[in-house]
């Protein structure tokens, strides 16, 4: 066999080895493609090696690419050596981009000068290299716009890094700081540092919320500072980091924030003092209101008693016969007079009640009894408005102890309101055994209800809410906040539940025993 049909054999044996290749190769001969191997078809996207070869090899090479292909074609031409790698983008049939990385060297192929040139995907590793320029721009960015000075040093103690903060709070250049010795850019560095570096070095995390760092022209810069080392992938410890804040300014606020709580707690004594002042004065006011008032009260009432006795008794007829004129006239003084009277007593009431002058006169009576004399009471009322009155007590409520008159008071209160707001139907009056310690009195009502938003301001002193046919009802608004006040002096509560259009339920849990009574 003569050499050229080895050499043929050769270069075909040589080819279809490089065909199973897993990375692209092709043969370039004359700025065209000669041979290319499976993965090369692969790697551009086309069915077979018949689509690329005889075609220009720069095709696939992108636009901003050609002129440096061009050169490095021409290069291997004239030198006759080795290319070395070299990363550029080439084109796939469907226009898509892909980044390689490509070798070439000279050969011989079918007797002419041709390149073998080797190509790999590099998609990966570019996808990879971007995503640490990522990290590495993210990790300066967020290093710069940190508001501490970050300097980073090796084992030596030399400066590696230094963040554009640290040149500034510092007062050096970059020049001036990186590959030299901390101790040679600031020599005079306390020992307490040179101790701090020793610890860090040997593995130690130090820090200080407050410190102070003096310079050379001797003004003095409060800081916080950390100080930790870092470590080799390795495990071992390739340096330290020192983080440092310049705190000037929250020191400022903190040495003003401290004079004006100095200020403030003067102030503060001071009006507490004005405080006390007021409160014994107000405490005089209100004794020498609640004297007025207990002395003005026998004052009140008895004229008012005397006028209501009065046209009471005309009205009946006791002082001779009236006109119908002179009968509507009377009438009317007359429950003008049982009105302010009844004013008069709520304002009274409330004002003993402030000023701690209310006395708990309490005695043993059956609840029913209560119940009974109440819907007494209104039955007049009741009747003139046809309404129902039920009482209702439990058989088994017993005796209890309590200030009779002030628990008859206050469900004649909660039933007068039941009577006064009812148009039709009923109120039912009822007592029930709550427990052992408790009895529970109740008034339910079949009037219009009262809004879920005031339920609790009706307890309130001269609040009043809209009710029946009324447009506005009538009264001081002292009632209910007296009965509360009642019922909380006698160790008790009152309780609402109401739906507008089905009525209203009010509770009042007693105890049946005086709250310091023993068991």
């Amino acid at each position: 066999m003569g050499d050229s049909a080895r050499d043929t054999t050769t270069e075909t044996t040589f080819l279809s080895i490089i065909d199973e290749a897993p990375d692209a190769i092709f043969v370039g001969t004359g700025g065209r493609f000669a041979f290319v191997n499976k993965a090369m078809c692969s790697l551009i996207g086309v069915a077979a090696a018949d689509d690329l070869i005889g075609t220009p090899a720069l095709d696939i090479v992108h636009p901003d690419y050609r002129q440096a292909v061009k050169e490095r074609m021409r290069a291997l031409d004239e030198s006759g050596t080795r290319q070395p790698a070299r990363e550029v983008v080439f084109l796939r049939a469907d226009g898509s981009e892909i980044p390689v990385e490509t070798k070439a060297t000279p050969i011989t192929y079918e007797g002419r000068d041709s390149s073998l040139v080797f190509v790999r995907d590099i998609t990966e590793r570019k996808a990879v290299e971007a995503e640490l320029a990522y990290q590495h721009d993210l990790m300066q960015y967020v290093i710069e716009h940190d508001r501490s000075a970050i300097a980073v040093h090796d084992t030596d103690l030399r400066y590696i890094y230094v963040s554009q903060r640290y040149l500034d709070d510092y007062r050096v250049t970059e020049a001036e700081v990186i590959g030299k010795h901390h101790y040679d850019v600031f020599p005079d560095i306390p020992e307490k540092w040179r101790e701090v570096h020793r610890r860090a070095l040997a593995g130690e995390v130090l820090r200080a919320d407050e410190d102070f760092f003096i310079r050379e022209d001797g003004s003095v810069d409060w800081t916080s500072w950390e100080c930790r080392p870092w470590y080799e992938k390795d495990g071992s410890i390739g340096g330290i980091i020192l983080y440092t804040e310049v705190i000037n300014a929250r020191k400022e606020a903190e040495q003003e924030l401290a004079r004006h709580r100095d200020h403030l707690e003067e102030i503060v004594a001071e009006r507490t003092r004005e405080l006390e002042q007021l409160n014994v004065e107000l405490a005089e006011a209100t004794k020498a209101k609640s004297a007025f008032l207990a002395s003005m009260s026998h004052e009140l009432r008895t004229p008012l008693n005397s006028i209501i006795g009065f046209s009471g008794m005309m009205l009946q007829g006791m002082v001779g016969p009236l006109s119908e004129e002179q009968e509507k006239q009377i009438g009317m003084v007359y429950r003008s007079g049982r009105h302010l009277l009844s004013l008069v007593d709520e304002i009274l009431d409330l004002t003993k009640i402030e000023s701690g002058l209310v006395t708990i006169e309490y005695e043993t009576f059956d609840p029913s009894t209560v119940l009974s004399e109440v819907a007494g009471a209104l039955s007049p009322l009741a009747t003139e408005k046809a309404l129902e009155v039920v009482v209702r007590p439990s058989a088994d409520l017993g005796l209890i102890s309590s200030d009779y008159g002030k628990v008859k008071q206050v469900l004649l209160n909660l039933a007068g309101n039941a009577v006064k707001f009812t148009d039709f139907g009923r109120v039912e009056l009822a007592a029930f055994a709550g427990s052992d310690e408790h009895v529970e009195f109740t008034v339910t009502d079949t009037g219009p209800g009262i809004p879920a938003e005031h339920v609790e301001k009706i307890f309130e002193p001269f609040v009043q809410i809209e009710g029946g046919a009324q447009s506005k009802p009538g009264g001081t608004g002292l009632g209910l906040s007296i009965c509360r006040e009642f019922a909380l002096l006698l160790g008790g509560e009152i309780t609402v539940e109401s739906e507008i259009g089905s009525g209203s339920a009010f509770t009042f849990r007693l105890p049946r025993r005086p709250p310091d009574d023993g068991p």
